[in-house]
């Protein structure tokens, strides 16, 4: 499947690939369909690139590699709606806000997209706990994260 972004211009991806969000994502409801992409120029940043708007893609970040006891909280109705039957499927990423000074930007830690990997299924929820901040700083933990060279999490490679 081929699909334009502002960012990437067009690019390829498999069918497999595609994330479908039953209700959108808070914020971009009406889009259903995303993919990540790993651009190496802004890893480990990776965007959550809306398929049907160009112009939609959201910066995302690895959770654990920014909090070494980042923790989860998913009943039992949210695993459901995942289909998820081995926590091995499960990618978590938290939406990033990069402002013009790279070094104040944040990550919502409170609000983690979890998405499974084999399933193609994804869905933002909000944690009850208020251990974690919509607006964590990330700049130093990223920078962290670089320099131990994190996987690429189940993104799509872009030059």
């Amino acid at each position: 499947m081929r699909i334009n972004t502002q960012r990437f211009g067009e690019i390829e991806v498999k069918d497999d690939r595609v994330i479908r969000f039953e209700n959108g994502i808070p914020g971009f409801e009406h889009l259903r369909a995303f993919v990540i992409v790993h651009a190496q120029q802004t890893a480990p940043v990776y965007w959550m690139q809306s398929v049907k708007e160009p112009g939609v893609a959201l910066p995302v970040v690895d959770p654990f590699a920014l909090v070494s006891d980042y923790s989860l909280e998913i009943n039992d109705a949210e695993v459901e709606d995942l289909s998820l039957e081995d926590q091995a499927d499960l990618l978590v990423l938290g939406v990033t806000v990069i402002p013009e000074d790279i070094t104040k930007m944040t990550v919502n830690l409170a609000a983690p997209v979890l998405v499974n990997t084999k399933k193609g299924v994804g869905r933002q929820i909000v944690m009850d706990n208020m251990r974690y901040s919509t607006r964590h700083p990330a700049y130093d933990g990223l920078m962290h994260a670089l320099k131990g060279g994190n996987a690429h999490v189940g993104a799509h490679a872009q030059g």
